[in-house]
């Protein structure tokens, strides 16, 4: 049985919906029925039935919900417990942060406590609300702000910048954008980018990428050019891999870097430090337009 099947039941014991508890956990009404289904399955008795548009605790469920409580209060106890001896840190991020900005926060926060445990989940942007449900994490460094209690925190703008090979010329570059472009379609601003290179004429095959990485290796192969932001891409170009292009002739487009937390609760010693890091590398919410 897992923990996670436990807090879900309480969290829908308590609000009486399915729909309701999706809310408050930050995932999708089918992950509640399917944690409820396990836990049901696990212990061989239904814990909820139908009532109106919600659900109400069976008799088995109420007399399991007082113990369902008491087991959570134990696992919470005895991690803190672990988390007091040894130090340890749950962080999320999206897969192009966890490349670039982590490494950074990793240095920071070894500077204080070089015996640190930190822990990374890595999700994309629009689900890292998930990351404090499933893991669960103590913050979570994201390219779109959080929804519900979550608290979001802009940090910077990362500008975007036209990526190609460092070998090609800019007659090239502009044939090649013309003819694919390789983009990640959940990105904040590709939508927007697509939408002002076609008014401008520019009918590129759109090759669909979810990971950074990856299109950056695709630009190196000459596959098709890519619009990326910044702080992505500074290795490659220091290394003379990729090479930054003086296009396009259209408005400026970024994408932004959040910190995201669980609102104003307690936090331990060290969330508490790494904001203050990055209230001092960042002290202007969305101040900086550059990483």
């Amino acid at each position: 049985m897992e923990t996670q099947w436990l807090r879900t039941f309480v969290t829908a014991a308590r609000a009486e919906s399915f729909r309701a508890a999706a809310g408050k956990l930050f995932v999708n009404q089918t992950t509640v029925s399917h944690h409820i289904a396990k836990l049901e399955q696990h212990l061989g008795t239904a814990l909820f039935e139908p009532s109106g548009r919600g659900v109400r605790l069976t008799q088995a469920g109420k007399q399991y919900l007082a113990h369902a409580d008491e087991i959570l209060a134990v696992e919470s106890k005895a991690r803190d417990a672990v988390q007091a001896a040894f130090p340890v840190v749950r962080l999320a991020a999206s897969p192009s942060l966890a490349e670039t900005l982590l490494p950074w926060v990793w240095r920071q926060l070894y500077r204080y406590d070089e015996h640190l445990q930190i822990d990374v989940a890595v999700y994309p942007s629009h689900r890292i609300g998930d990351a404090f449900q499933e893991t669960p994490c103590d913050g979570a460094f994201s390219r779109l702000a959080a929804g519900g209690t979550l608290k979001s925190r802009l940090l910077f703008h990362d500008p975007l910048r036209l990526m190609a090979p460092a070998d090609m010329d800019g007659w090239d570059v502009q044939s090649l954008m013309g003819a694919r472009l390789v983009i990640q379609p959940d990105a904040s601003y590709s939508r927007e980018l697509v939408q002002q290179l076609r008014a401008r004429g520019y009918r590129p095959q759109l090759i669909e990428v979810e990971q950074i990485a990856i299109i950056k290796r695709l630009v190196e192969e000459h596959v098709g050019a890519a619009f990326l932001p910044e702080s992505t891409t500074v290795r490659e170009v220091l290394e003379g891999r990729l090479a930054v292009q003086p296009w396009p002739p259209i408005p400026p487009v970024w994408d932004s870097v959040y910190w995201i937390s669980a609102g104003e609760g307690p936090k331990n010693e060290t969330v508490g430090r790494l904001e203050r890091i990055l209230a001092n590398r960042w002290p202007a919410p969305g101040g900086a337009r550059t990483h």
